[in-house]
């Protein structure tokens, strides 16, 4: 039990530690120190660190998204798909971070201006391979959507229960017979 809170803890504080970099790249380190102090102060930074959820997984990468967003700073190199990677991770680990999709398409429409040509095939290659990868990581770790049966079930769910249905322990009332399992192979 405790091994699990650490690893919520170890979230949290890495969290801690990239919002605290993407303050010092815009403001003074000890006005930085003094907003992930106030982030510290929160009751809510303390009551979802000392349970086992993907909360504070999911947050840590949203927020590491958002620093390679921020290093990126609409050049679309290195720290761009670093972002989406994050961001893949962080919908994999929790359905909710699809609530920061928005910001990736305004990050986006920002850059169109600067990097975008309409009338050219590779802007939209790039935006494909762009939802790849997160869409990607997102299947990849949620290996019960390759089949059609948990596929259904995934949809079936998301649309009853809307974003705040996911939970850790999704599907656990799912019976997958095992010729269902065995077409994935």
């Amino acid at each position: 039990i405790y091994t699990a809170r650490m690893v919520s803890v170890l979230f949290a504080m890495g969290s801690l530690w990239f919002l605290y970099k993407i303050f010092t790249r815009h403001l003074k380190v000890y006005q930085s120190f003094l907003l992930c102090l106030l982030v510290v102060s929160m009751p809510a930074f303390w009551r979802n660190a000392l349970w086992s959820q993907p909360i504070w997984q999911m947050t840590f990468f949203l927020i590491l998204s958002l620093y390679f967003f921020d290093k990126d700073n609409f050049k679309f190199k290195k720290s761009y798909w670093w972002a989406l990677v994050a961001y893949g991770l962080a919908l994999a680990s929790k359905v909710q971070a699809i609530s920061f999709l928005p910001l990736w398409g305004a990050y986006l429409l920002v850059g169109y201006k600067r990097w975008f040509e309409p009338k050219r095939t590779h802007s939209y290659i790039f935006v494909l391979k762009s939802v790849g990868v997160f869409l990607g990581l997102y299947i990849f770790f949620n290996p019960i959507l390759l089949n059609p049966f948990g596929l259904k079930r995934h949809i079936e769910e998301f649309i009853r229960l809307g974003v705040g249905g996911n939970a850790t322990n999704n599907y656990s009332y799912v019976d997958v017979l095992l010729w269902n399992k065995l077409e994935l192979i």
